[in-house]
């Protein structure tokens, strides 16, 4: 559910993660992969490589995730038809370009429909690239990172990382929408649990790969549902729970799950409710829907919201009402409330949105 989101006090680790980093890449795992290595063959690539290219079964063969996202990476290398095309992958700590903004400008108008005048490079350092994490040197090198996908020069996605002692954090994911039949995004997770993986070899504790917040009836999540092994967060217990085996079979049923205790579940889901209404940030559900001990957001006031506070920047904190996003997205201002409606006036005004 959404308000998880804001729960923590630095950018979310949030309710859905990944784990089993050993486990073998799937059959689902190797045609993805397989099919941006073909894309990626078509447009070519220089040899630089003296070794002779793998055999043609090879990649077929590998048994981990890690070594199959690097087979792929060698055969494209190898590749003896080159048309003198390049592929690369960088992970950088997070910074401000003006590469970055136009990247993500024209991401945001054309995949969110965002008007010319929502979107600025100020609101974009303020949300991908400062981050309250400072950059901790060690075994892994925690903080905050952006993971750039570079076609011939060009950057044509960028990844928003933030590695911290437990797991990767997936933050956000962007691409140019003129190389959107690359299907960049499910590439883009697959290399992230390969990340995971390869700090685990050095950490051991940094094991999870968190993919954000879940929202069951929303249509454009339902794709990290087909990462698994994987775990939601209880709302109650704030313990890790099965997605397989516990959560979706309680998420078909209820509105609100409790996944620690099923019994305290409540708002059956119904033929007549809406598969996607959490799309669209608006309410569609009456009060008697709503979970259990939530206010009616609808009842809050944009006077209420004067002394919730958000970090604007690296170590800025203001009211969320100063933003512009408040004043210009009414979606924006459906989620604040629903924040506060799940933790009440007293608690939301003592916390910090992240």
């Amino acid at each position: 559910m959404f308000f998880f989101h804001f729960f923590f006090l630095w950018r979310p680790l949030n309710n859905y993660r990944s784990y089993r980093l050993s486990a073998k890449a799937t059959t689902a795992v190797v045609t993805v992969i397989k099919m941006i290595l073909r894309i990626l063959l078509v447009y070519g690539h220089t040899p630089s490589l003296a070794q002779k290219p793998p055999k043609k079964n090879d990649i077929a063969k590998e048994q981990t995730l890690i070594e199959l996202i690097h087979a792929s990476e060698q055969e494209v290398e190898w590749n003896d038809t080159a048309n003198g095309h390049s592929f690369k992958v960088v992970l950088e700590p997070s910074s401000f370009t003006k590469e970055k903004y136009e990247l993500y400008r024209k991401y945001q108008q054309e995949i969110h429909h965002d008007e010319p005048s929502e979107v600025s490079a100020e609101g974009f350092r303020r949300f991908l690239v400062d981050s309250p994490l400072d950059q901790e040197d060690g075994k892994v090198n925690y903080g905050s990172y952006h993971q750039k996908y570079i076609l011939d020069g060009t950057l044509i996605a960028v990844a928003v990382l933030d590695i911290l002692p437990h797991c990767v954090s997936s933050v956000y994911f962007m691409y140019d929408p003129a190389y959107a039949f690359l299907g960049l995004g499910n590439y883009s997770a697959l290399r992230e649990i390969s990340l995971t993986q390869e700090f685990c070899a050095s950490s051991s504790d940094l094991k999870y790969y968190y993919m954000g917040f879940y929202i069951h009836s929303c249509v454009k999540m339902k794709y990290k549902a087909k990462y698994h092994p994987s775990e939601l967060l209880d709302p109650e217990t704030n313990d890790w729970y099965s997605f397989a085996d516990v959560c979706n079979p309680l998420l078909d049923q209820y509105k609100y799950a409790v996944f620690s205790d099923p019994a305290k579940s409540s708002s059956p889901i119904t033929k007549s409710d809406s598969t996607d209404s959490s799309s669209t940030g608006t309410k569609t559900t009456p009060d008697d829907a709503l979970p259990s001990g939530w206010m009616d957001p609808t009842s809050i006031r944009n006077k209420d919201l004067e002394q919730v506070l958000i970090i604007a920047g690296k170590s800025q904190v203001v009211p969320v009402t100063m933003l512009v996003k408040f004043d210009k997205s009414e979606e924006f201002r459906n989620e604040i409330k629903d924040y506060v409606a799940s933790l009440g006036l007293d608690l939301a005004h003592q916390l910090i949105v992240a």
